[in-house]
């Protein structure tokens, strides 16, 4: 190329950058205005059922397990930083659970992500946890940490929260056996 081609290819990427400064600087307002108005009210929740999603891994079941807990880490913190419950988070950990049920992480974190919301739980979460609990003990019966956190859980946090139906020493009895 001579040298006065490289020039005029040069002067055209900067006139071309120069352009696009000025029309991003025109648009950004408006841009700006029109989306910093849109709030999220509800998550949209986009797996496959359980029972489906083991085929849906290819066999990288440990993987996605993975990327769903890293997904629903991120998830709950920008719905807790909105202020808006995290409406689909039982569905998450039941797709962790059967992804890969000897991944630990979102046992510990399964009280906290159902009950834990700056919206008021419903009751039937206090419930799914307790269930999830008892699922998550049965694949692994060795992680004493585990047994802490649902015994814990189920002696003395969701008792306050449950409904007039639920059988509240029950709860207690369940929990203090957890313990045990």
């Amino acid at each position: 190329m001579r040298r006065s081609e490289r020039r005029f290819g040069t002067w055209i990427a900067v006139a071309l950058a120069a352009a696009a400064a000025v029309t991003i600087r025109a648009v950004q307002p408006q841009l700006a205005r029109d989306y910093g108005s849109i709030q999220t009210t509800e998550e949209l929740y986009a797996i496959p059922a359980p029972d489906r999603i083991v085929a849906a891994s290819l066999g990288y079941r440990s993987a996605l397990a993975d990327l769903v807990f890293a997904h629903v880490r991120v998830a709950y913190g920008t719905a807790f930083a909105e202020k808006r419950g995290f409406t689909y988070i039982g569905d998450y950990l039941d797709a962790m659970m059967a992804l890969d049920p000897l991944f630990r992480a979102p046992y510990h974190y399964a009280d906290t992500f159902l009950t834990l919301q700056p919206v008021p739980a419903p009751p039937e979460n206090y419930r799914r946890a307790r269930d999830f609990f008892e699922r998550a003990l049965e694949h692994v019966p060795d992680d004493a940490q585990l047994w802490l956190v649902a015994g814990q859980f189920t002696a003395y946090l969701a008792p306050p929260h449950l409904p007039e139906g639920e059988d509240v020493a029950e709860w207690k009895l369940a929990g203090a056996r957890m313990l045990a």
